[in-house]
């Protein structure tokens, strides 16, 4: 099951983006975008299928590669772990040890949002099998981040579906100011807005709502730890990322 749901995660947003394009180019360019379904169907329409079907794997798999980057770099989501972490060594609940010396980090120094991601991922897959709260949400975490990123990458094939498109409509086509094609770019244009700014919000959604569950998971797992403990949980991290 679970690998099928990875298989999903790299399938459906190359689906998504030949949806995209497909529709994009029938509404931009319906003759063409017609007579080019026809040539590639030929007699049988199951090899073509077949090839779309494959190829969407490729597709996705370059579409989540990009997403991945975007992911990452500064305002590219709302998933941020620092305010956690932070909250955590306030509290006395989370300290900070440095690999290079086996010393308490500082509160005055904070970890960047990587490794603010790997330190929370690393405390609560530590924890997967012997705490019951993060045992019992463990599944649907990892069905939400799944989410996350297949909307996430779905947001990134919309917008390469429709930046192909005008790459195409350029080259098969001369730009015209007549009505009709002004009017059918137009009808493109903000139906691809449209379905890229619903599933940007799906998103962040989608983002917020994970984030939201991991904290609340991990907040009381750490309280009740630290409750038996009597001590703050201590987790050993690099100052810089390693290279």
């Amino acid at each position: 099951m679970d690998e099928a749901r990875r298989f999903l995660r790299y399938v459906v947003p190359g689906l998504v983006f030949q949806v995209q394009l497909l529709l994009c180019l029938m509404i931009l360019l319906p003759v063409w975008t017609t007579k080019a379904l026809s040539d590639l169907g030929g007699e049988s329409s199951v090899a073509p299928a077949l090839l779309a079907l494959l190829a969407s794997g490729g597709v996705g798999y370059l579409l989540s590669m990009i997403h991945h980057s975007l992911h990452w770099r500064s305002g590219g989501t709302t998933l941020d772990y620092r305010p956690l972490i932070a909250r955590l060594r306030q509290t006395n609940r989370l300290v900070l040890i440095n690999t290079s010396d086996f010393r308490a980090v500082s509160e005055d120094v904070v970890p960047d949002r990587f490794q603010a991601w790997v330190i929370v991922t690393a405390i609560w897959h530590e924890r997967a099998k012997t705490s019951t709260m993060i045992r019992g949400a463990d599944a649907r975490a990892t069905s939400m981040s799944d989410l996350t990123h297949s909307t996430g990458t779905a947001m990134v094939a919309i917008a390469g579906a429709w930046i192909c498109t005008l790459g195409i409509a350029l080259h098969v086509s001369t730009p015209t100011l007549d009505r009709w094609p002004v009017v059918r770019w137009c009808v493109m244009f903000h139906l691809a807005l449209w379905m890229f700014w619903t599933c940007y919000g799906g998103y962040r959604r989608t983002s917020r709502a994970t984030q939201a569950l991991v904290e609340q998971i991990l907040d009381d797992a750490l309280s009740m730890e630290n409750l038996r403990r009597g001590d703050a949980v201590q987790t050993r991290v690099w100052l810089q990322r390693p290279s």
